[in-house]
């Protein structure tokens, strides 16, 4: 597993941080990571934009699900901040604690893009959200699972480089898209989309449409026919009259002959496309927004870093970090916070990392310096 690793000044970004939860079972873990700008994953991990890659025949990625334990969101944001409300956790403190539990709501989060670049990319579990802020989801090749809410800054591509979509599940849902949403001409070319299952409900705010545009539409009428929960997307508008009308324009027309000013008021309608079910504008309310304003917080580097962990020599090998218990160390957040130089494993999927934790679990975050 290779963590992204960056540097600004002794400001280091967040994708160095692989959160453990607290557990009670002392031989299994979850991971949680955040990461930032551009990435490429082998047995993955997350940064602001994170390219998701098949590893051999299969990638698994065991991901902490946030929302399931309440302790995460006890976690105070120090001593990470956000740059946009401050340098430092102290500026802004009550926006800046609403800022990071509203991150802690992702499982998998890339400000700038989320790519599932190879086949067998699977996050499957439905707790915790996936999303971005500004930039696009892809999924291309196929044979994929990400479970959970799927939020898209921008657009949402399923295999729009005219790869194969099929066996793609995107399980949980519900989907919303602040830009387009595009898919491959598969229908046209191949028949209907096999093995692939979306839960939604699908809201997509811009347009529905296959790599050719509009030319397939039978891709799309059988892709939403597979949604569950229904596509909501808006196709245009059509004049109406005020009883019956979704918008309003008002604007200043002149009399050409006499100059006087009239105020003229227009009424539309919105017109959802053939294949939904609704527009977007009549989206679910339990379908959540995307949160845009959300970023990668940083943190100030600490003075010394621990010795790394290297798993790169034989086929299956073992290390184990044993956390104290609050009784013999405990920092000013509550938590405690290993700093290692590097975490990397390579060679073999038989790579264990073993967190080992005192009797009855406690909140842990070990931060990676070198990836």
């Amino acid at each position: 597993m290779r963590f992204c690793a960056q540097k600004q000044k002794r400001i280091v970004p967040f994708c160095k941080i692989l959160y453990i939860l607290k557990l009670t079972d002392c031989k299994k873990f979850v991971s949680w990571c955040i990461c930032k700008n551009s990435f490429h994953v082998t047995n993955p991990v997350f940064q602001e934009a994170i390219m998701l890659e098949g590893l051999g025949k299969k990638v698994y990625v065991a991901v902490a699900m946030f929302g399931l334990f309440g302790v995460a969101f006890a976690a105070k944001v120090a001593p990470l901040y956000f740059e946009s409300l401050g340098s430092s956790a102290t500026e802004n403190a009550t926006t800046q604690q609403e800022y990071w539990e509203g991150l802690m709501k992702y499982k998998l989060w890339g400000s700038d893009g989320l790519t599932f670049n190879k086949e067998n990319v699977h996050i499957a579990d439905k707790n915790g959200y996936n999303g971005t802020s500004t930039g696009d989801i892809s999924f291309y090749n196929g044979r994929h699972h990400v479970g959970g809410p799927l939020l898209s800054g921008k657009n949402l591509n399923f295999s729009s480089n005219g790869t194969s979509p099929e066996k793609d599940t995107i399980s949980g849902g519900p989907v919303r898209v602040v830009g387009d949403l595009a898919i491959a001409d598969w229908a046209a070319q191949n028949g209907p989309i096999t093995g692939s299952s979306y839960d939604g409900p699908y809201c997509v705010q811009g347009s529905i449409h296959t790599r050719s545009s509009q030319q397939y539409d039978n891709t799309l009428t059988n892709w939403a026919a597979m949604v569950k929960g229904g596509v909501y997307g808006t196709s245009g508008v059509v004049t109406a009259d005020a009883a019956t009308a979704d918008s309003t324009y008002t604007h200043n027309v002149e009399d050409p002959e006499t100059g006087n000013i009239t105020s003229v008021t227009e009424y539309y309608k919105y017109v959802a496309y053939p294949f939904a079910v609704g527009t977007y504008q009549s989206c679910p309310v339990e379908v959540p927004p995307v949160d845009t304003h959300l970023r990668v917080p940083l943190w100030p580097e600490p003075a010394e870093w621990a010795a790394g962990i290297n798993m790169a020599q034989g086929y299956e090998e073992r290390e184990y970090i044993h956390v104290p218990p609050e009784s013999v160390y405990i920092n000013e957040y509550g938590t405690y916070d290993l700093y290692i130089d590097n975490l990397y494993m390579s060679n073999s999927p038989r790579k264990y990392l073993y967190v080992v934790m005192p009797h009855g679990g406690r909140l842990t975050r070990i931060f990676v310096r070198d990836g």
